[in-house]
């Protein structure tokens, strides 16, 4: 079910996000299928367990390590695609939190909490990757973007996105200010143009 649902998220923000930038909306479905079928490979590893479970109680002794050292398999894969899958997570999310905070479709500061949240995350897939740990074990780096990730949710189904701001259009406001804040004196005067009458009395 959450991986149909990241994957659902993604396709379904795709047609708002294009707008602003089609190459980090793009990124951002793929990293989330990829997700998806990660956590899909975990699951199914994990289920299969059980039967396995089944064989290695009700088997005789002679049989007992081949069914182990499978066992042992699937709850690697279990363990790696998992792993995986967060490291897809994290561009997808990096990929999101980018567009929110240039397009200011959520206040920059709740984008700059998942940016820092995927950061930690990332540190937490590196110490599981070469410590050999399950990610899920780094609680306390995992938690900021846990808890981004609950009150970005509160946050789109209190106030949802607020209107779209495209950097170009943002840079040229600024450009605008900054005209509007300098004197009289300071700005450019437009170039004058001789009518043909003038030219005519001074020649």
């Amino acid at each position: 079910m959450a991986a149909g649902t990241s994957v659902g998220i993604a396709i379904a923000l795709y047609p708002l996000l294009r707008k602003l930038n089609a190459g980090l909306a793009l990124g951002a479905v793929v990293f989330r299928a990829i997700e998806a079928v990660l956590f899909t490979t975990a699951v199914v590893s994990l289920l299969s367990l059980m039967p396995l479970a089944q064989h290695f109680a009700a088997g005789p002794g002679d049989s007992l390590a081949p069914i182990q050292a499978i066992a042992d398999s699937l709850l690697s894969i279990r363990d790696h695609a998992t792993l995986a899958a967060v490291f897809a997570f994290n561009v997808g999310a990096l990929s999101y939190y980018a567009l929110f905070y240039r397009s200011r479709l959520v206040p920059r500061w709740l984008s700059g909490w998942g940016m820092a949240g995927v950061v930690l995350l990332m540190t937490a897939c590196l110490l599981a990757l070469f410590s050999d740990n399950p990610v899920t074990g780094y609680t306390l780096v995992i938690l900021p973007i846990a808890l981004h990730e609950m009150a970005l949710a509160v946050w789109l189904l209190v106030k949802g996105f607020g209107p779209a701001s495209h950097p170009s259009s943002s840079a040229r406001e600024e450009s605008t200010a900054r005209g509007q804040l300098l004197p009289p004196t300071a700005r450019p005067k437009p170039a004058s143009t001789a009518s043909p009458t003038s030219v005519m009395m001074w020649s």
